[in-house]
């Protein structure tokens, strides 16, 4: 019986020896289930929390295992189909590990129906369904019982999805979403309470951790993931690439090829862009070919210095020109290119902007090529031209002021004059051909030089425009005081100045209508050339970047510089704005829509010569060669019919 007794003793001591064990066991065990690790799969870094745990609702084991899958899905994350896409995915292979929170907290069900809205059409476009254990049925409800996350439902801006193909967006910069953006806000305090804010997982107070905070050698260092990885908004050259081995980059990283559009900005910036430019090239082009056509309609009129001006119109006549064919064309069509162009575009061979133009891989070039190329040489070679023109306006202004120069010496070097302003611009664009320079700009789409190059951008653009500009300047201010000094000097003599006071305000406008667009448009020049790289840098590693080190360019910006680059075209206009440009027209259309001539008082107009060569009635005396510095003429009431400045005798 005793025997018994112990045999039963000795039972109970297992038997409660077993349950402390199992209970000791099954504590461990979901200590060992919650311990948070830091995300280690590239697509779901910096997305607002940096820690998760293992295994995932997926039944993912590992990270390694959860990142083979996810990255099946790169594809729709790269031309962000939906800007929720990424988020969700990250939120069912990564979920959100936090150590005061034990519970799931995965993404709402809106997160999923507006990932699923954007990207099925695409997936679907492919032969794919949306998978159905990512069904958004299985999440719960924002602001329901059960705690979830959606940024967007915090988000005062509302995001729009896009189904492009060709569409590829790099927003992060835009909307980098915090914890306390995830929660819902419905749960006020008690949300809050769960957020760790000890570092290194800080991402209450910034949203993407606090990255000065880790640990040399410890749990984590961030790193560059470069173009090769999903987070990339580049595209990746790889062998068999037109430009692989090439010497393309992006942020000192090779083989790294620009994208089609520019990562920094959105659908609806794009969008706005495409009007801004079609308005202003359109407005350009109208403007320059009515000046340049008034010029060819009377051609004595305009004798230098103002001839100066209906080259420089006939130079942004060329530029508008060159900005319609980009609207005609397309941005993707025009400025981008397959990375192999021999095979249909596909989520892994995707469109980049064109680089080293002319070819330098093949030595061909295709139909888009040689347009691209057209397009820079319109663009380029008349920006240059245009700024040369000003500066032979200034010159032959100083000559005809400061040195008393005549018309007749002026019209002397004029071939020379044509030489300087054609033939310079002519061998810097072939320079810039021979070093395969031309790129493709994914801002706007057109074609040029240094839009990532900034040795091509400083040597080639800001450069010649900022010594043309400045010896411009110096030219037009020395002829001007010259002017003012001799305004005195017949105001002495009490003499009528008004003519002269017409011409220096006439010259004051025409001044500030080319300086303020032109300093704008290097000052631009200038803010891209002292940034790009930054820029470039924050596109690939904004991820390891404090918010202080990340550097995005301004769209604003960006649009002032393009239309300054047509803005002195559309002013251009003004030096015939007068009466007697009415009349050469009205001469001309009156055999067609009887257009009643118009007639400044007291100036004779050249309306009573027919245009068939028959005169109307007797032409008047044709005035005498002015020699700049003779003394004035009594009675000459024809010596200002062929010039929209007063010619004044007395200089």
């Amino acid at each position: 019986m005793e025997v018994k007794k112990d045999i039963l003793k000795v039972l109970l001591l297992l038997l409660i020896f077993k349950t402390v064990l199992g209970v000791k066991n099954l504590e461990d065990g979901k200590k060992s289930a919650q311990v948070c690790e830091d995300i280690t799969i590239p697509m779901c870094q910096n997305i607002g929390y940096n820690q998760t745990r293992m295994p995932n609702q997926l039944n993912h084991a590992t990270q390694e295992e959860a990142g083979l899958e996810v990255h099946q899905f790169w594809p729709l994350v790269k031309i962000e189909c939906s800007e929720d896409i990424r988020f969700f995915l990250c939120s069912m292979y990564t979920p959100i590990c936090m150590d005061s929170y034990s519970q799931p907290l995965p993404a709402c069900r809106s997160v999923c129906e507006r990932a699923k809205r954007g990207c099925l059409p695409v997936m679907q476009k492919y032969g794919f369904d949306w998978p159905s254990r990512m069904s958004c049925n299985l999440l719960p409800e924002y602001g329901g019982k059960e705690l979830c996350m959606d940024a967007q439902a915090q988000d005062p801006k509302p995001r729009k999805d896009s189904t492009d193909l060709t569409t590829i967006k790099h927003r992060e910069h835009i909307w980098r979403p915090t914890m306390d953006e995830l929660l819902p806000s419905t749960l006020g305090e008690d949300a809050r309470i769960l957020l760790p804010n000890s570092p290194p997982f800080n991402v209450a107070t910034t949203g993407l951790g606090d990255l000065s905070s880790l640990p040399v050698g410890g749990q984590s260092q961030c790193t560059c993931p470069g173009c090769s990885t999903t987070t990339s908004p580049v595209v990746p050259l790889r062998t068999g690439d037109m430009l692989y081995n090439a010497s393309v980059s992006w942020a000192g990283q090779p083989d790294c090829a620009a994208p089609c559009f520019a990562p920094f900005f959105t659908q609806s910036d794009r969008e706005f862009t495409e009007l801004w430019l079609t308005v202003w090239s359109l407005v350009c082009c109208v403007s320059t070919a009515l000046t340049f056509a008034t010029f060819l309609l009377d051609p004595l009129r305009n004798n230098y210095p103002e001839r100066s001006i209906m080259y420089l119109s006939l130079c942004y006549f060329m530029i508008s020109m060159g900005f319609l064919f980009r609207i005609s064309l397309g941005h993707q069509e025009l400025s981008c290119t397959l990375q192999d162009p021999s095979k249909v575009p596909s989520p892994t061979n995707l469109y980049h902007s064109r680089d080293l133009l002319p070819a330098v891989n093949s030595g061909i070039l295709d139909e888009g090529d040689l347009m691209c190329t057209l397009v820079f040489i319109l663009v380029y070679l008349f920006t240059m031209a245009s700024a040369l023109w000003w500066l032979i306006l200034t010159l032959t202004w100083f000559l005809t002021t400061v040195l008393k120069w005549a018309e007749e010496s002026l019209v002397s070097y004029a071939p020379w004059f044509h030489l300087i302003s054609w033939g310079l611009p002519t061998l810097k664009a072939g320079a810039i051909l021979i070093l395969a320079g031309v790129q493709g700009d994914n801002v706007v789409g057109i074609c040029y030089t240094g839009t990532r190059d900034t040795s091509m951008l400083i040597g080639f653009v800001i450069t010649p425009l900022i010594l043309y500009h400045l010896l411009g300047l110096s030219f037009m201010a020395t002829g001007f005081v010259s002017l003012i000094k001799f305004r005195q000097m017949i105001k002495e003599q009490t003499m009528n100045t008004r003519k002269l006071d017409k011409l220096m305000i006439k010259i004051s406008i025409f001044s500030t209508l080319y300086f303020v667009p032109i300093t704008a448009l290097i000052a631009c020049y200038l803010y891209e050339y002292l940034n790009m790289g930054k820029w470039e840098e924050t596109s690939l590693c904004g991820m390891c970047q404090r918010e202080e080190e990340s550097a995005y360019p301004d769209f604003s910006i960006f649009m002032v510089k393009y239309f300054m680059q047509l803005a002195v075209g559309i002013t251009s206009g003004f030096w015939i704005w007068s009466g007697k440009t009415i009349d050469a027209w009205a001469s001309l259309l009156k055999p067609l829509c009887a257009f009643r001539a118009f007639n400044k008082p007291g100036v004779v107009t050249n309306a009573n010569t027919n245009r068939r060569g028959a005169a109307k009635s007797n032409p008047p005396p044709l005035p005498l060669p002015r020699v700049l510095g003779a003394p004035a003429q009594e009675n000459h009431a024809m010596d200002n019919h062929y010039s929209t400045i007063p010619r004044n005798h007395y200089i």
